[in-house]
């Protein structure tokens, strides 16, 4: 039995909620071996992608502005978020007796 330090970078899927976050994290370490401990060390936000309504320039209107603005407010850009993970696995050498 061999002891494995490791540290992961996961994109939490769009559509998993909070509560299940747990189960799907424990699945994607149980296909790298199995977890003896492990800690979500840090969750990054990041807003998608800007539209060009969101890009305005000096020179625009104050009426084009607000415009824009009410635009932004009614499409939310799309957030992704990663997962960093650390974790101590355990692996086992297949074909020794007694592991």
């Amino acid at each position: 039995m061999n002891l494995q330090f490791m540290q992961l970078e996961l994109i939490w899927p769009a559509g998993l909620p909070a509560n299940q976050l747990r189960s799907w994290l424990l699945d994607q370490l149980a296909q790298h071996g199995e977890p003896l401990r492990w800690a979500l060390i840090e969750v990054e936000s990041f807003a998608g992608e800007p539209s060009a309504s969101e890009e305005t320039s000096a020179d625009k209107s104050a009426a084009d502005k607000s415009v824009a603005d009410k635009s932004v407010a009614e499409k939310p850009a799309a957030e992704k978020r990663t997962l960093k993970l650390e974790a101590v696995m355990i692996k086992t050498e297949s074909g020794r007796a007694g592991d």
